[in-house]
């Protein structure tokens, strides 16, 4: 016959039972080390374990050997990301995180590649024509659009085509001189040698 006091003691025991029970054999933790693509290691990356099933995110930063660890994770699948400044980061799914183990993984970060930028000058057609260019300066391709309609690069020595108030203006130097040709004044040509200009057109006041 079981009686209120063996009851009881059956409660206690199994409460100190669970109590005694270590924190870090209730959870798992994650370590290694972050290195760059020479193997240098990475000194103050962010390592991050984020929980795939609750979306809960633990941090650790890397040590001057690039070693770290993330501990107090509760068992389940992990998404380990590490991040530097000017490195690519690395991240690694699905790592598996038992109650009471530990996990070992490397991450190795990849450099930045840089992008090729295009710079686009927007100026009017009377902006254009006041520019000081001189033929010894420096070569000049580029891609110029006043008003509206798209901005469009063109070929070197082309013909520029106008839509209403949009001129585009395709500005090459070619054997020392610095052509400008227009599809709404072709007959017009400005030849720049040395700093000279020839057949300019007149402004008023001139």
């Amino acid at each position: 016959m079981v009686t209120a006091g063996s009851r009881f003691l059956s409660f206690a025991a199994l409460a100190a039972l669970l109590y005694g029970i270590p924190v870090d054999a209730q959870t798992g933790r994650i370590s290694g080390v972050v290195r760059s693509a020479g193997g240098v290691a990475a000194s103050g990356a962010m390592v991050r374990a984020t929980n795939q099933s609750t979306g809960a995110t633990s941090r650790a930063t890397t040590a001057a050997d690039g070693s770290y660890t993330v501990s107090n994770l509760a068992p389940g699948a992990y998404t380990v990301s590490a991040s530097l400044l000017g490195q690519r980061a690395a991240s690694q799914k699905d790592v598996r995180v038992a109650a009471g183990a530990a996990v070992s993984l490397d991450l190795v970060l990849q450099p930045l590649t840089l992008e090729a930028v295009t710079v686009t000058a927007m100026l009017r057609e009377q902006e254009v024509k006041e520019v000081p260019f001189s033929g010894r300066g420096t070569h000049l391709p580029l891609a110029v659009h006043a008003g509206p309609g798209p901005v469009r690069r063109l070929p070197r020595g082309g013909t520029a085509r106008s839509s209403g108030d949009a001129v585009r203006l395709g500005l090459t130097r070619r054997h020392g001189a610095l052509h400008q040709q227009s599809a709404r004044a072709r007959r017009e040509q400005h030849l720049w040698r040395g700093g000279r200009q020839r057949d300019r057109p007149r402004r008023p006041g001139q």
